[in-house]
């Protein structure tokens, strides 16, 4: 699980401090998004999540939603926005864990994965949006 907003634009600063969501990965293969008490099914991947992170490029408006990164039993990644799959990435094994952070020092976040075949993969992450 993770916290962020991920359905809905915050119209104003004070909005964004109070509003929060908690993404929850099913089993089952679909993502919950907890607010408010109520539980209600975000998107539904293809197969058993194990992993969500919470992604917030610098490059999104402040009252854009957050980008919500995937992993599970499967050899490959999904990013979402808006509920809306907007990138996939192959890896060799399953993600076994993740964390995003600017490993180089040149000011731009890396998602850091630790696969199942004992291996790690760092990917650049990039996102420009329209």
């Amino acid at each position: 699980m993770c916290a962020g907003d991920f359905t809905r634009p915050c119209t104003s600063e004070s909005e964004k401090e109070t509003y929060q969501q908690v993404a929850l990965a099913g089993n089952n293969g679909i993502i919950y998004i907890l607010e408010n008490y109520k539980v209600t099914s975000f998107v539904h991947v293809d197969y058993s999540i194990t992993r969500v992170l919470r992604y917030r490029p610098k490059s999104l408006p402040e009252s854009s939603p957050d980008i919500l990164i995937c992993a599970g039993h499967c050899n490959e990644i999904r990013a979402y926005y808006y509920g809306e799959l907007i990138t996939t990435y192959g890896t060799q094994d399953w993600v076994h864990d993740m964390i995003l952070g600017d490993i180089d020092g040149d000011g731009k976040d890396e998602l850091v994965m630790g696969l199942l075949n004992q291996t790690i993969a760092v990917l650049k992450c990039s996102i420009e949006m329209e």
